[in-house]
């Protein structure tokens, strides 16, 4: 069984035959995984990830999850977020950051990672991410 589903549901309101992408982690909808308590959701993520949150999660987390939420109220319907910055590339990916875009820093610049249903099986945000990169050379 995958983890990751991508399946079409057809839309009533819409045009006939207009397919509509939906998605689900787990067999969860998207809808349903936001509505679940910290507890529950941590039984669905890795080993990995629930023992970052079960030894405490870090101030600077928290921080970064104020701003994505905040980001993500100033948006109008069908905008994308804007972008928030950060230094956290161990920050565990959770679903509550879907739909956000973030800046991670890659110790040159920051690359803009769009962070989606998919996103949740890579376990943080340095999955996305290269540190170093090739050298030409001369």
């Amino acid at each position: 069984m995958p983890i990751y589903t991508l399946s079409y549901v057809l839309d009533p309101t819409a045009l006939p035959l207009l397919l509509i992408p939906f998605l689900s982690f787990r067999g969860i909808e998207l809808e349903a995984l936001l509505d679940k308590s910290q507890k529950e959701l941590l039984q669905l993520l890795t080993c990995r990830i629930r023992r970052r949150f079960a030894r405490g999660i870090p101030r600077a987390y928290n921080t970064l999850l104020k701003k994505l939420r905040k980001a993500k109220k100033a948006t109008a319907a069908f905008d994308k977020p804007a972008t928030v910055k950060t230094h956290l590339r161990n920050m565990p990916i959770i679903p509550e950051m879907i739909g956000s875009v973030v800046g991670v820093y890659n110790g040159q610049f920051f690359v803009n990672v769009e962070i989606k249903v998919g996103s949740i099986l890579l376990s943080s945000l340095n999955r996305f991410v290269r540190a170093c990169l090739d050298v030409q050379p001369c």
